[in-house]
């Protein structure tokens, strides 16, 4: 009898254990099309913008400032490409352009077909072919007023801004005015940055970096306005993020204000 009890926990035992081990197996099984897609033409446009003598970068955008360098990056990976920008035809995975000011308010369909072998294990309806075409606008800006000479135009980066800082309750209004002087010489104004009515008016930038949808400052140097730094990006009206920041890390007065808000129209 003695036996037959220890022969039955034994039996449960490996029934338990033979469970787990397949629970187990079951969780290490990875479903082979999980991260599998049909091939694809989907591409990005980006915008590229210097900030200063030797920082790039590539702001993603569908609209761009005219006189601008422009990416096109195909998103599939290792596959035959063809490009159709105007008259071009152009077969790499990324392609840059230069759109001189002649097409100021143009918009420009770029079309990418891409072919591939299909993975017809996942898709078995995919023939490994795809082609899409998206538009590509030359906006007016920027530009100088042409009610006022002092006044530079350039798109929904400047104008006032309904913001609010993360685990913030109350929002505050930024506003954000490019200017010119007569050597033609680019300032920026910043009202309220702070939300405390801080203002940095007639902000020299010889490190101004901006395309439509961003831009970036270095600082004046010195005490100026607190060494203020900015990057603003307006991906959509209603989607605006702002980092302004005082002074350096180490500095005791060194502070962060990061806003993400809307754009509530000029100033």
């Amino acid at each position: 009898m003695k036996n037959l009890k220890h022969i039955i926990l034994f039996a449960v035992y490996l029934a338990l254990f033979s469970c787990k081990k397949d629970q187990l197996e079951i969780k290490k099984t990875v479903d082979p099309c999980e991260c599998a897609s049909e091939v694809s033409a989907d591409f990005v446009i980006e915008e590229i913008a210097l900030w200063g003598l030797a920082h790039k970068w590539y702001t993603e955008t569908d609209s761009i400032l005219k006189g601008s360098r422009v990416r096109f990056r195909a998103k599939e990976d290792v596959a035959e490409y063809k490009w159709y920008i105007g008259i071009e035809e152009l077969d790499q995975p990324s392609v840059i352009r230069y759109f001189e000011s002649q097409w100021t308010g143009s918009n420009i369909p770029i079309t990418l077909v891409v072919r591939k072998e299909p993975n017809n294990v996942c898709f078995p309806l995919d023939d490994g072919y795809d082609s899409i075409t998206k538009v590509l606008n030359v906006t007016e800006y920027s530009k100088v007023d042409p009610n006022n000479s002092n006044n530079m135009l350039v798109g929904t980066l400047e104008g006032n801004f309904r913001m609010i800082e993360k685990n913030a309750t109350d929002s505050i209004e930024v506003g954000i005015d490019f200017v010119i002087n007569s050597l033609n010489t680019t300032y920026i104004n910043f009202y309220n940055y702070d939300g405390s009515g801080g203002e940095c008016i007639e902000f020299h930038q010889p490190d101004l970096g901006i395309n439509y949808r961003e831009f970036r400052t270095g600082d004046a140097g010195g005490q100026i306005c607190k060494r203020l730094r900015a990057v603003v990006k307006t991906p959509s009206l209603n989607n605006v993020e702002m980092r302004f920041t005082e002074y350096e890390p180490g500095h005791p007065e060194y502070k962060i204000y990061h806003y993400k808000g809307r754009r509530l129209g000029p100033l």
